[in-house]
């Protein structure tokens, strides 16, 4: 079952897919009606090693971003995510990062980004890396 702010959430992206040519929108879209096994989760931690050297672009998870103790320095990231625990909210924005919520970052640019990292997805939510963990 979804909750009111994922439903509103789909139906925004529904909207947006149909209007624009944005595959963005539509992977989006995608994650959002997926069941909530497949919305995992994020540690920063895996945040941290998928974006690599690429810390100025903004990344885009859609579900929960966790703290992860083991990391001992966070990089200035730009986070956006449907939630944020609270510690992982203060260590971003300690380290002068910024955390996004999903309608936070539509407001900024309806068809995403260059900057946004969508097939930060694929990895961190095929079934294959699930297996890995």
């Amino acid at each position: 079952m979804m909750t009111n702010r994922i439903f509103f959430f789909a139906q925004l992206f529904k909207f947006l897919s149909r209007r624009t040519d944005s595959s963005f929108c539509k992977t989006i879209l995608r994650r959002l009606v997926a069941s909530r096994t497949m919305r995992p989760p994020v540690a920063l931690s895996k945040l941290i090693k998928h974006l690599g050297s690429k810390t100025t672009r903004t990344a885009v998870i859609v579900g929960t971003v966790t703290d992860d103790m083991r990391v001992l320095e966070v990089p200035k990231l730009e986070v956006a995510a449907l939630r944020f625990t609270e510690a992982a909210r203060a260590r971003i924005t300690k380290a002068g990062g910024s955390c996004l919520t999903i309608d936070e970052l539509i407001m900024k640019s309806p068809s995403g980004t260059p900057h946004s990292t969508p097939y930060l997805f694929h990895y961190l939510f095929s079934s294959q890396s699930m297996s890995n963990m």
